[in-house]
């Protein structure tokens, strides 16, 4: 597949056995312990969890929501993809059926239907009114009180200092790779990552992460969100 040879964490010879397969550390934590977030709190008081996580790549968060005995969907944008992530749980004997094509735009399936979603890295696919639509999508598909989380590169990440803004949530990607000149909506600041959120969302919570690779700076925002 074609993503194999233009992402690093995929291509062998940076070292990549297999695609990947473990979960976001941030996400592990904010689902597993109640002393990161106090909004978080409340999946801890449901026996069994509906999860849809958009742009489920590989399955690495999949195969953590399954151990925990939750009930994760995923969303990816080809087929190819979809193959991808059926492929990789086969590794670790995980025959994974309810996976579906769409988008952070378009998610197939209806209101009110999950009480968790996961974005980790995909909000920013969409730019311009295409975050609003997001947004929207994320809420919609959540039940009354569920949770969304959402990471995306803060103003920190080299993502960033090394893209162009045209407008609010439209950038042109100058990083090079796969993704040069791409358009990504990303967010100046933590405010207006905030605000954006505040339309759809009662309750919001923003985190900072960051990671050490080389001399890449590495720094993320990580949104619990209450609709």
């Amino acid at each position: 597949m074609k993503i194999w040879r233009q992402n690093q964490a995929f291509d062998k010879k940076f070292g990549s056995i297999r695609p990947p397969s473990y979960p976001n550390e941030m996400l592990v934590k904010l689902c597993s312990s109640k002393k990161y977030s106090k909004l978080s709190n409340r999946l801890f008081t449901k026996r069994k969890i509906k999860v849809c996580e958009i742009g489920c790549l590989s399955g690495n968060n999949i195969r953590f929501f399954l151990d925990k005995g939750w009930e994760p969907y995923g969303v990816e944008i080809n087929d190819n993809l979809i193959k991808l992530c059926t492929k990789n749980l086969l590794n670790f004997k995980i025959n994974f059926k309810r996976l579906k094509l769409g988008n952070n735009e378009d998610i197939p399936y209806d209101k009110n239907f999950f009480d968790l979603l996961i974005s980790i890295n995909t909000i920013h696919y969409s730019y311009l009114k295409g975050i609003d639509k997001a947004i929207n999508e994320f809420s919609r598909v959540l039940n009354k009180g569920g949770i969304a989380i959402i990471e995306t590169p803060s103003e920190k990440h080299d993502a960033l200092t090394n893209s162009i803004k045209k407008k609010d949530n439209h950038w042109v990607w100058e990083w090079g790779g796969f993704r040069q000149n791409s358009f990504l909506g990303f967010f100046d600041n933590k405010k207006k990552f905030y605000q954006k959120l505040k339309v759809k969302f009662s309750k919001v919570e923003i985190y900072d992460r960051s990671e050490v690779y080389k001399d890449i700076k590495l720094h993320w925002y990580v949104a619990v969100c209450v609709k």
